[in-house]
């Protein structure tokens, strides 16, 4: 009996010191979670984040008929460079991208877009700065017109990059977003060479920025047109690879009279 109860105080003992071991390694390993409690949270931050701010989101279909006839939005367009704070909403982003760059009627080579380019190539891609718009993240997204949808590109608020490149007009500080013109010149070079790049480019955007205009009117939203940005600190901001930037349009509601 008394050789068991020594038995039993050695494993008792041999127990507590297993138990013991394991507190001291468990408040070592704790310590050391808090790191990884951190990634966590971010990582669970991140994919909240992430369900806002989807990879690619599906427009509102466009409607094709305004509350202005073509004749009043040609009267009353005009260079707007102060803009409230009221947020635009998804349908009125899509409205301005498929004014830009959408798909309209089909042509007689398939579906053609909403402004007149050389050679039918369409060497334009429009991007969008998000600044405040509802339901939709900060960052800077692709515009697809076959699917009328957006692609992120880049997450996260460019307002300040994007106001400091532009020479820090105020038409950049109050935008709920920025469309940007990106332009593949090597597509009409291939075609038109020097005459592509020097004419049939500017062109192209020139039709395509009016229509913003116009469409910016019928929808109660103000627009400008600048072409006066840093070229190399837009690039290094925007990371839009092998395309010219060319044209900045920001955008936003018109302050109430």
């Amino acid at each position: 009996m008394k050789g068991f109860k020594i038995k039993f105080r050695i494993i008792y003992f041999i127990i507590f010191i297993l138990i013991l071991l394991s507190i001291i390694a468990w408040n070592s390993v704790f310590k050391d979670s808090n790191l990884i409690k951190k990634l966590l949270i971010q990582l669970s931050s991140a994919s909240t984040i992430e369900d806002r701010m989807k990879k690619e989101i599906i427009l509102p279909k466009p409607d094709y008929k305004g509350r202005l006839s073509v004749e009043e939005a040609i009267y009353g367009r005009q260079s707007i460079r102060k803009y409230s704070k009221d947020p635009l909403s998804l349908r009125e982003i899509s409205q301005m991208l498929w004014s830009a760059n959408g798909i309209n009627i089909d042509g007689t080579t398939g579906p053609t877009r909403s402004y007149p380019s050389a050679g039918g190539l369409y060497p334009l891609d429009i991007y969008l700065a998000v600044f405040n718009v509802k339901n939709l993240g900060k960052g800077l997204y692709k515009y697809i017109p076959e699917k009328n949808k957006l692609r992120i590109t880049l997450r996260g608020d460019l307002k300040s990059a994007l106001y400091e490149a532009s020479y820090y007009q105020n038409m950049f500080g109050s935008a709920a977003e920025v469309i940007i013109y990106a332009y593949d010149y090597s597509i009409l070079k291939r075609i038109y060479d020097k005459r592509g790049i020097e004419r049939y480019a500017h062109m192209d955007i020139g039709h395509s920025a009016e229509n913003v205009y116009l469409q910016a009117e019928s929808l109660g939203i103000g627009t400008v047109a600048v072409g006066a940005f840093n070229d190399i600190e837009i690039e290094k901001i925007l990371n839009i690879k092998d395309k010219e930037i060319l044209y900045l349009l920001p955008i936003g509601k018109k302050n109430k009279m």
